[in-house]
């Protein structure tokens, strides 16, 4: 860690040693460097107190974000006895007594791992990614989950400039659309509402704005532009793209 020592502090020796009598240290020490910043140990922390949290589904998912290269986690059960269907985010359903986890990244094995060591006894585990896990018992468990699909999210944005706009303020909105979109969840529908607030937020100082709203429409694709929030499926992810976020003045 980052530990201090100027000349002459370091004066006890901790561990007697025959033949040795006296220990100083001529020149000040060189500080290390911390394991990790409190930061990296806020979010450390907070995968680990999941881990054994008061609920099987909250625990598998501190178990699965908990792992190496893991991006981003979903995380859905069905307690029910019918397929849990739902026409605009889940038109495929969630199989009766089933957890089904949608992962970005990581290593199929130690998800399918995490997923077998958490779950629920006798809870199917849902997904098109099956891995075969031999346990202590020598029994094969084959355990399901998703690889997240990424969809294409298409932006039209015409600004309606005021007194004082400048035009590099076009390159910041384009910016600050990209890096909202690119860090939605899995499942997470694009919000309109929200994403005007991300543009309009742009604005140096909001109570002299330089620009506002004209128009926002948003999309798959270029052709299916609309005004309203674009649905996202459980097992979907928004994935942007520069060339698909065009702002005009």
């Amino acid at each position: 860690g980052a530990v201090t020592a100027i000349a002459g502090d370091i004066k006890k020796i901790n561990t007697p040693t025959y033949g040795w009598t006296s220990v100083v240290n001529n020149v000040s020490a060189v500080p290390g460097n911390a394991i990790e910043t409190d930061g990296e140990l806020r979010v450390r922390q907070t995968v680990s107190i999941a881990n054994p949290s008061q609920t099987m589904l909250s625990g598998t998912l501190g178990a699965i974000r908990a792992l190496d290269n893991v991006e981003r986690v979903s995380v859905y059960e069905n307690d029910t006895n019918v397929s849990d269907v739902d026409a605009d985010t889940n038109p495929f359903g969630l199989p009766p007594h089933s957890i089904t986890c949608v992962v970005e990244g990581g290593d199929d094995t130690e998800i399918a791992e995490a997923i077998l060591y958490h779950k629920g006894i006798g809870c199917y585990t849902n997904g098109t990614t099956e891995v075969a896990i031999t346990d202590q018992n020598e029994y094969i468990n084959k355990v399901r989950f998703y690889r997240p699909s990424y969809v294409p999210v298409h932006v039209s944005l015409k600004i309606k400039k005021y007194t004082g706009y400048i035009s590099s303020l076009s390159q910041d909105v384009r910016e600050a659309i990209y890096t909202y979109l690119e860090g939605l969840e899995i499942g997470r529908d694009v919000s309109v509402s929200i994403l005007a607030g991300v543009i309009v937020g742009c604005n140096p100082n909001p109570a002299k704005p330089l620009f506002g709203i004209a128009s926002l429409t948003i999309g798959r694709s270029a052709d299916s532009l609309a005004a309203d929030d674009m649905t996202i499926n459980f097992n979907e992810l928004a994935s942007p793209s520069y060339d698909d976020i065009e702002v005009t003045q």
